[in-house]
């Protein structure tokens, strides 16, 4: 359905317009005046952990302030990693923690939102549009760079 303008609302004196409210779990773009979703998944921070040599060995017997072992959500039973160059970990300290590393590996992660009320057929159809729309979108920057190099 079509919404109404804002000059058509003006003109009608008996329209009681209000503009509805949503939240909503997709980043979003404004096209023509409709909101239309982009995709619900955001990049978390990256992290880079250390597994050699271990947390326990960071912490007691190097010099490189590891003050506690990483937690890692989906792997539960890993208690031996440690974070190099985590938050607020000075130059200094980071130079030293990367260079007592041994092994380190990059974990990088990507967060999704759903509604809790939602179910599997509405978030895959929405995607679908997201994909569409970000196609769109991509194809009007495309003509519209070409137009601006001519």
């Amino acid at each position: 359905a079509d919404y109404p303008t804002g000059d058509a609302v003006k003109d009608d004196s008996s329209w009681n317009y209000t503009t509805p409210e949503f939240t909503y779990t997709f980043r979003t773009a404004n096209l023509y005046g409709r909101c239309l979703p982009l995709g619900n998944t955001f990049a978390a921070p990256e992290q880079v952990l250390c597994v050699s040599p271990n947390c326990s060995y960071a912490m007691s017997a190097l010099a490189i302030n590891v003050t506690e072992c990483a937690v890692i959500p989906s792997r539960a039973d890993e208690r031996e990693t440690w974070e190099v160059c985590a938050e607020d970990t000075g130059s200094a300290v980071c130079d030293a923690q990367e260079k007592a590393c041994e092994v380190a590996v990059r974990v990088e992660t990507a967060q999704t939102f759903l509604p809790a009320d939602g179910d599997e057929t509405t978030d895959a159809l929405t995607r679908k549009l997201a994909q569409y729309v970000a196609l769109t979108l991509r194809m009007w920057d495309s003509i519209a760079a070409s137009w601006r190099g001519v």
